[in-house]
């Protein structure tokens, strides 16, 4: 199993107004809607913190989109079913995680981070860090990021780029990429958007004058 780096995760979790006139039968749907996402975020710590993945979730964050929300039933029950099978979905994902690594066949000295992102389940994509390493004799001398991460696959959401960073281990053997952002993403079937901010990241070691993934 994988090792966790960390887990800092905020919740918020914010509807969008229902307007001066809103009734108590609104503000109660909102209502549960906090309650559920509250819970959701705790169940989603415990288990991702028991089965040791390799993300750190920053924050957490549910939208209403007012301008959609008449095009649907507010039924909070209905919407709590939906959230409720994306909890399961984001689990479930998660057990999928993987990290792919591959050598531009140009230079032995290029390399791709890539970690499967398919969480909380809105396709088969990756994110990705272009980057270069200087190894020889098993030792890793030098990384040098290349561009921004980005993501590649087929999915319905969107990644937006925080940062990359390279961790170099005081072996010089072992090398961490971290790939910070954020997911956005619909949820099917609701008026609910949500936005994801974590950091992935892929592992590697030296073998002789190359890495490869750990």
């Amino acid at each position: 199993m994988r090792k966790l780096v960390a887990l800092t995760t905020v919740a918020t979790f914010t509807l969008g107004a229902f307007g001066p006139a809103a009734s108590a039968q609104e503000n109660e749907s909102a209502k549960i809607l906090e309650d559920l996402s509250a819970q959701h975020l705790q169940e989603l710590r415990e288990y991702t913190e028991e089965n040791n993945f390799d993300v750190v979730i920053h924050d957490f964050e549910l939208t209403m989109d007012e301008g959609k929300l008449e095009d649907y039933n507010f039924d909070p029950l209905a919407i709590e079913a939906k959230l409720d099978n994306q909890l399961e979905e984001m689990k479930e994902n998660f057990k999928n995680i993987e990290k792919e690594q591959s050598i531009s066949p140009m230079a032995v000295d290029e390399y791709t981070a890539s970690v499967w992102s398919g969480v909380p389940g809105i396709g088969h994509a990756y994110i990705n860090q272009d980057f270069e390493a200087d190894v020889s004799s098993g030792k890793i001398h030098d990384v040098n990021l290349l561009g921004r991460s980005y993501d590649t696959g087929i999915q319905v959401g969107s990644w937006k780029h925080n940062r990359s960073w390279a961790d170099i281990s005081s072996s010089d053997r072992y090398l961490d990429v971290r790939m910070k952002g954020t997911l956005h993403y619909g949820i099917k079937g609701t008026p609910l958007s949500g936005s994801l901010s974590a950091t992935f990241l892929d592992k590697f070691r030296a073998s002789g004058s190359r890495l490869v993934s750990r």
